[in-house]
């Protein structure tokens, strides 16, 4: 039993509501989405698959979502080509940039229901793509045009000139979205055609200034996260650091106050978008998992509480902002919804959020690494944890066992009222409890400047007309609250919203 409850468990449901939605469903799925062939598809099946993970402890959601999967998989032979992908038969003349990255999530999407099934039917898919497609592909990336692109919207469009056998997409480096399907097909076949394809492509990778040529962050984050499961693959510690690399220049030239991103890197003029943030929190979550460097975890624990959790709408879906810079610190809605990429991509981010909840320790004891309200069953012992700090006047503890517990807290962080053996150090709070029973712990937080931002532990403070979010503070003669939750607002009343930090 692991019952996620609280904001985040609330969230999960209102995403797994909106992807019930007709147009994640048959037939209209498989109507035309533009220029991006499996796209639209590959996301709302992996978002499926995420969110039937997320959902394993509520039996009626997770049997809805597998029958929304199975109807899906009943009729998706009649919307691929004969080797089983999205779009026409590679014919080796010219490589459609679009058609490559949307069989990316079609990939991984098809991955992780074969996982969930066990039909060797969609193992065999996986490999005869692997064979018709990702082998004759890679290649071509050696020469990937490197030029200038027009400047695209929000839904990304080919720009409909050929260069050097590649028709691009105004999504500048949407291509190396592949990387992650490349390296989730060899994890998972250990097909060793594709050592020397992932090889060459993490090479030409490493030798483009992707920053400089202004890619679209999103593209190179969720190439980098295909590099970064390469390194837990084959242990290679070169592709280790240049994931590394890739997020510290992430961090400095292409994510927003708000820990949000610029759709393209070094166009503060452009506007943020979700897919980028869950590739941002994919990153930080795992490279904190294989490094144990805190930074990770504080960079990962700022991006949920001010970004991901921000961008969810009413309706369950993601939509997009202003990006919040030097010469901008004003936040405003861009996009209500974007229904079409970063609504499915949220159920991939909550699945993430959840299956990292109490972390064995060496000690014993059990980490949980971010503000959390969870109900699990764990050697033995029924727990339950509230430590939903943004929410709540303090954190819960319920057990029927003795246990130790590390719970992550942020800067400024001070007990008031503590059990006896519980200490603070290094942001993390060590309880040991002794026996059965339920406890609690009143605490404080101090606000925090940093440059000309405020933060109340990890949430970033802003000035509103009408505050309605958390608590409200007075700093300098005026009024500051949390950063909104726009779940709380309809399509009207959050075009009118704007937020000053």
């Amino acid at each position: 039993m692991n019952i996620i409850k609280g904001e985040l468990g609330e969230r999960i449901k209102l995403n797994r509501a909106r992807l019930s939605d007709p147009i994640y469903n048959p037939p209209k799925l498989f109507e035309k989405h533009g220029e991006w062939p499996g796209d639209f598809e590959g996301r709302a099946i992996l978002s499926l698959c995420s969110l039937y993970e997320a959902e394993k402890d509520d039996k009626a959601e997770n049997e809805s979502i597998r029958r929304q999967l199975k109807a899906i998989f009943d009729v998706l032979p009649n919307f691929l080509n004969e080797h089983k992908y999205f779009g026409p038969v590679f014919n080796t003349l010219f490589v459609n940039e679009q058609q490559v990255a949307g069989n990316s999530w079609y990939l991984r999407g098809l991955i992780a229901y074969y996982k969930i099934t066990g039909d060797e039917k969609y193992l065999d898919w996986v490999k005869q793509i692997t064979k018709e497609f990702l082998i004759p592909l890679a290649p071509y990336f050696d020469f990937y045009p490197l030029a200038k692109r027009a400047i695209g919207g929000v839904g990304g469009a080919l720009e409909g000139s050929i260069i050097n056998k590649w028709q691009v997409s105004t999504d500048v480096g949407c291509a190396f979205i592949m990387l992650d399907g490349y390296t989730a097909a060899y994890d998972l076949t250990k097909d060793v055609e594709l050592l020397p394809a992932i090889e060459n492509i993490i090479t030409v990778f490493q030798q483009t200034d992707f920053v400089k040529l202004g890619w679209q962050t999103h593209a190179s984050l969720s190439a980098t996260r295909g590099v970064l499961r390469f390194y837990k693959t084959t242990g290679n510690k070169e592709y280790l650091e240049y994931a590394k690399k890739n997020v510290e220049r992430y961090l400095n030239e292409g994510m927003t106050y708000d820990f949000a991103n610029f759709n393209w890197f070094h166009r503060e003029n452009s506007w943020t978008e979700p897919c980028c943030i869950i590739d941002s929190l994919i990153l930080f979550k795992t490279l904190y998992e294989l490094t144990g460097e805190e930074r990770y975890l504080d960079i990962f624990n700022k991006a949920y509480i001010n970004s991901l959790r921000t961008f969810q709408r009413d309706n369950g879906g993601a939509g997009c902002s202003t990006c919040a810079h030097d010469d901008n610190y004003v936040i405003k809605p861009y996009l209500y919804e974007a229904f079409f990429c970063c609504t499915m991509r949220m159920g991939e981010g909550f699945d993430k959020m959840a299956s990292f909840d109490l972390v064995p320790q060496k000690d014993g004891s059990y980490f949980a690494p971010y503000p959390v309200h969870l109900l699990k069953k764990i050697d033995g012992n029924q727990l339950e944890i509230d430590a939903d700090i943004y929410n709540s006047e303090r954190i819960t503890v319920k057990t029927d066992k003795p246990c130790k517990l590390v719970i992550y807290v942020p800067e400024g962080f001070s007990l008031i009222k503590k059990y006896p053996s519980c200490q603070l150090k290094m942001n993390r709070l060590f309880i040991e409890i002794t026996g059965k029973g339920s406890f609690d712990f009143e605490y404080n937080i101090t606000v925090k400047r940093k440059g000309n931002l405020k933060f109340y532990g990890d949430m970033l403070l802003s000035k509103k007309d009408n505050p309605t979010e958390g608590k409200t503070f007075i700093i300098d003669g005026e009024e500051y609250s949390y950063l909104n939750d726009n779940r709380k607002f309809s399509k009207e009343e959050l075009e009118k919203t704007e937020q000053h930090l």
